[in-house]
């Protein structure tokens, strides 16, 4: 696995939400998981999946230009539709540096102890611009989880 400097002026970060053309099953989003994998490590691009009530939202991050050739990629795959993007802007640092593409159950979500919060905060300083942006995604998380429905989703 490639490593990245935490720190990089030129991470830009896109974030959006879609809606599964049928419900997956567990295996089909590990098998999600494992292709993105490849992939974005081949160009450098991090991030973060979930899954739920028959919806998708994933954080993708990296160059632009990496990031923008993924994204058109995610466009096209017939999964899903509604595409919606919540959020592209450069970031200070990486949130996710050490996943190409790691799929999380909304469970590892929550405001102030959840496993992916922390992962969020873990990389972060408290410098202004960095903070802000973590805070961000907390809270685009948290609204993700909340629109989840009778915990329809999947365990890992």
């Amino acid at each position: 696995m490639t490593r990245f400097a935490k720190s990089n002026n030129n991470i830009y970060q896109l974030v959006y939400v879609s809606s599964a053309t049928k419900p997956l099953e567990l295996n089909d989003i590990h098998a999600i998981e494992k292709v993105s994998n490849i992939n974005n490590e081949k160009v450098g691009v991090t991030g973060v999946l979930t899954y739920c009530d028959c919806k998708f939202m994933q954080f993708l991050e990296g160059q632009k230009s990496n990031v923008d050739n993924i994204f058109s990629i995610i466009r096209k795959d017939r999964r899903h539709h509604s595409i919606d993007v919540l959020r592209q802007d450069f970031i200070n640092e990486r949130q996710f540096i050490d996943w190409h593409m790691k799929y999380t159950n909304v469970d590892d979500i929550h405001d102030d102890h959840g496993f992916l919060c922390h992962k969020i905060f873990d990389i972060q300083s408290h410098r202004l611009g960095v903070y802000e942006h973590a805070l961000e995604s907390i809270t685009i998380l948290m609204a993700f989880k909340n629109s989840c429905s009778e915990k329809i989703y999947y365990k890992r």
